[in-house]
This record gives C-alpha cells, sequence and structure tokens, in this order.
C-alpha cells in the first residue's frame, strides 16, 4: 500500500522533529548554554555543558556535567572566568579543561566515584579557580 505523497512527508517532518527534539534535550545541558561537549575516560562518557549566572553576556559562569542515566553535578566558576583573557579568546577549551578536572576527581573516588563537592579546586588557564555552589 502507497502512502498518499503528503502523508509520507509529514510523517518524515514528525520523524525529523522528534530526532531534533532528541538531540536537543541530550545535548542542551543548560537552556542557555552555547557551549557543550563530551569526553571519555576510564570509559565513562562525561557529558559538561557551560552554565550561564545572570542575564547580561558576561555574567558569572559555570559548569554542568553529567553521566547519562547517573550522577550530575553543577558549580560556578570563581572567579569569574570573564576575567581570563585565555578564556575569551578560547572558551570551549576552557570548558574541556575544566572537564578533564572534574572527571579526574569524579575517578579518583575509587569504589565509588562522585564528583567533587563545592570548593573543589582546579587550575584552569594558569588560573585557580573554585568551583561553588551557585
Amino acid at each position: 500500500m502507497n502512502l498518499p505523497l503528503n502523508l509520507f512527508f509529514r510523517r518524515i517532518a514528525a520523524l525529523l522533529g522528534v530526532s531534533v527534539l532528541l538531540l536537543t534535550t541530550d545535548g542542551a545541558l543548560a537552556a542557555n548554554a552555547t557551549i557543550s561537549g563530551r569526553l571519555v575516560k576510564g570509559g565513562i562518557t562525561f557529558n559538561y555543558s557551560e552554565v550561564k549566572y545572570g542575564a547580561n553576556g558576561k555574567g558569572a559562569r559555570g559548569i554542568r556535567i553529567y553521566i547519562s542515566g547517573g550522577h550530575d553535578q553543577s558549580y560556578k566558576f570563581n572567579p569569574n572566568p570573564h576575567n581570563n583573557p585565555s578564556y575569551n579568546s578560547n572558551p570551549g577549551r576552557f570548558y574541556l579543561e575544566a572537564a578533564n578536572a572534574l572527571a579526574d576527581a569524579y575517578l579518583a573516588k575509587h569504589p565509588n566515584p562522585a564528583f567533587p563537592r563545592y570548593g573543589f579546586t582546579s587550575t584552569i588557564k594558569d588560573i585557580k579557580y573554585i568551583h561553588e555552589q551557585r
């Protein structure tokens, strides 16, 4: 049985819409995130995303990191990364380095891995950042 052409295209459009929705909800870790990514360490896939606090473009920033179906944690950076010229020139690299530090800390808590508590520090682009609670 052949479907009428317009019904066929409607079904394709519906499938594409669902695909876009699934990709968006999986990849968009924060509603206003512009930077996100994944990294694999120790056989675990860590997803991470920029978190924006405040309404203006230079507001405070943080990171959300999670494992699909598992642990999830958000942190606010102190100091504000916008004060770091390296952040401004390559924010994607900044978030990758922050995610690497958090993933390493997660894996170091063996045999019960967990993301570090608030107050965790890491050095990114020669600046020490405290990962605080929002």
